[in-house]
This record gives C-alpha cells, sequence and structure tokens, in this order.
C-alpha cells in the first residue's frame, strides 16, 4: 500500500517550509556555512562507530596472549634469580617485542615498564647494579621495547584504517553497504520483540542532470551535501548507509508507531527543499523512498528486505518522483525466486 500523507490523503507529501528547518534543527550537526540564504557544499558528518580506547584497552589487557606474555617475563626472572650462574634476563624483553605483532600499543608500553620493573628488582637482589654492563644491557632493551611500542603503534593504525575502509565509503564517510548489511541483520536479531524496524531506501532524483552539467566532480559534492543533509534527519540509533551511486539506505532498529517512520520519510524530502549552491550555479535535487516496516517477531532475511524496499522504491519513482511509500513487509511469493544478493 501507499502510505498517506498527513493532509487530503495526499502521499508522500513534501515538508513545508516551516515545518522543515525546525524538524532539521532537533539533531546536532555541524554548522553550514551559508550564501545568500543557501547552503554551501561541504563534508558530511561521519557515522562509523568508533570503539572507545577505554574499551578497546580493556579488551586487549584481557587477551589470554598478554596474560601468557606476562607469565614468560615473571618466569624469566624468578629463573634468573635461581639460576645465578645462568644470566636470561635478556630474555625478559622477547615478550615485549612479541606483543606489538597483536597488541595494541598501550599494551606494549605496559609490558615494557613491567620488564624494566623486573629488571631493576633482579638486578637489586642480585647485585647486577656494580656491574656497568647491566646498565647497557638494560639502556639497549629499553631502546627495543621503545620501537617495540612504535611497532605496535603502526600496526595498529594501519588496521584501523583498513577496517575504516572497508567499512566505510570514501566519499560521504557514511557507512558503505557491507556495514549497514552487518549492522541491519544484528539489529533484527538482537531487536525489542516489542518493537517494529523498518528500511528506507532512497534514490535521488535528477542526479544524472547534475553530472550532466557539473561533471562527476559536482556530482561528488552533491552527495556529499546530501549526505550532511540526511544526516541530520535522522534519529541516533538510526544507521544512514551510502548503497552506491545515488542511492541510501536507513536501518532503523526500533520504531514506536508509524508516525515516526512518515515523520522521518516527510524529513528527508523535505531537507532537499533548499538548493544547493554549486559553481555559483543552483542545483535542485529531489528524493524518492521506498520504505519497508518490519513487525515484532517477524523474522526476515536481509538481501530481501532491502530488495523489497528498492522495489517499492521503484515503483514510486515511475508513478510519483520525489513521493515516498510505506509498505509492510511481505514473505515472498516462492514462484518469484529469491531476491537477488544485495552484497
Amino acid at each position: 500500500r501507499r502510505h498517506a500523507g498527513t493532509a487530503g490523503g495526499q502521499r508522500g507529501i513534501r515538508a513545508s517550509a516551516s515545518v522543515r528547518p525546525r524538524a532539521l534543527n532537533q539533531r546536532a550537526g555541524p554548522t553550514l556555512r551559508r550564501n545568500s540564504g543557501h547552503q554551501v557544499v561541504g563534508h558530511p558528518t561521519r557515522q562509523v562507530t568508533v570503539p572507545r580506547e577505554p574499551e578497546r584497552l580493556r579488551s586487549e589487557a584481557g587477551d589470554w596472549r598478554v596474560w601468557v606474555l606476562i607469565a614468560v617475563m615473571v618466569t624469566v626472572a624468578m629463573l634468573d634469580l635461581v639460576l645465578p650462574n645462568v644470566i636470561v634476563l635478556a630474555f625478559l624483553w622477547v615478550p615485549v617485542v612479541a606483543s606489538a605483532a597483536f597488541a595494541g600499543p598501550r599494551v606494549t608500553a605496559v609490558l615494557g615498564l613491567l620488564g624494566l620493573g623486573l629488571a631493576l628488582i633482579v638486578g637489586a637482589i642480585s647485585g647486577y647494579y656494580s656491574d656497568g654492563t647491566f646498565w647497557i644491557r638494560q639502556t639497549a632493551m629499553v631502546l627495543v621495547s621503545g620501537f617495540a611500542v612504535y611497532l605496535s603503534y603502526v600496526t595498529d593504525d594501519r588496521k584501523k584504517r583498513l577496517d575504516l575502509m572497508s567499512t566505510t565509503d570514501p566519499l560521504t564517510g557514511l557507512p558503505n553497504r557491507r556495514l549497514l548489511i552487518d549492522r541491519l541483520d544484528a539489529q533484527l536479531r538482537l531487536r525489542n520483540r516489542s518493537t517494529s524496524a523498518a528500511v528506507v531506501f532512497i534514490d535521488l532524483d535528477r542526479s544524472k542532470a547534475v553530472n550532466d552539467t557539473h561533471g562527476h566532480r559536482g556530482g561528488d559534492l552533491v552527495l556529499i551535501e546530501v549526505a550532511r543533509r540526511f544526516s541530520r534527519c535522522i534519529r541516533e540509533e538510526d544507521t544512514l548507509a551510502r548503497f552506491g551511486g545515488d542511492e541510501f539506505v536507513i536501518a532503523c532498529p526500533s520504531l514506536a508507531d508509524a508516525a515516526d517512520l512518515d515523520a522521518l520519510c516527510t524529513r528527508l524530502i523535505g531537507c532537499l527543499d533548499e538548493p544547493i549552491i554549486l559553481d555559483l550555479q543552483r542545483v535542485d535535487v529531489g528524493a524518492t523512498i521506498g520504505a519497508i516496516t518490519i513487525a515484532p517477531d517477524t523474522k526476515t532475511p536481509v538481501d530481501a528486505v532491502i530488495h523489497q524496499a528498492d522495489t517499492k522504491m521503484m515503483q514510486m519513482k515511475r508513478t510519483e518522483s520525489g513521493s515516498y511509500t510505506i509498505t509492510e513487509w511481505q514473505d515472498q511469493d516462492p514462484h518469484q525466486g529469491a531476491a537477488p544478493p544485495v552484497d
């Protein structure tokens, strides 16, 4: 069914100028520069979730491999004490270097400090302080430990960059198709049994005309601005992703009632009412939306939900471009075949 608007049974009505600014201001976002009352193209807010450092540190510290390395370090120190004729203290720094292969720089630094502390304690008990070569060896080992920390930092930073590249759209900074599907799958499995969910498929109108007039660079700048505006319309718990080309998908894990989704679609279409200024020219783009609601306790494959939302959007685009339709999820007819995979 096509969802009726809030006035006179109109389908997918556009937000009025008096309503849209208030809806956009409900979400905090970056301040946009203005030029003659129009928004200027800029970079959107990023939505990719980055794990907090305290949580990452606790996770790394809880790794069993870290505790094995600590046990090895303590064992080496004890062996040096019970075997005075065999100096094994130099092996105390092997676990520190080994930790750079999997632990973060902070954990490696902590292991380095632990190694230095054990070396000083063993040196005091065994009387190594009077031996000048002891201090030379420890100084060299501290330098090796510092190199291990640096190596761990470089490895950790590279891993973060690769993870970000694999889950983020490089143009808009939004989650990409892969991250969207992962999040949506988790949200549908873990959502509250008493709440509904929704998938919103958005396709931009007149984007081809922008590319023809302003080239691909102009089209990219418009996509960046559109992503910024869409980011301001969604709720904190929603996920906005660039699905590909000029298509965006929003995963809504919880909906109190149908009015929430209706208001979201209205905001999304209304946020494009204000034109974009590109190369001192006015650029007008719109959006056509197909939304699928998923009832509580309904098990749905992610690819099928997205495919159905895409299908509803295309149907609306052929009949009434610049509007939206909201439909309840329906199990696919087995005679129609399975929906094509989206990833």
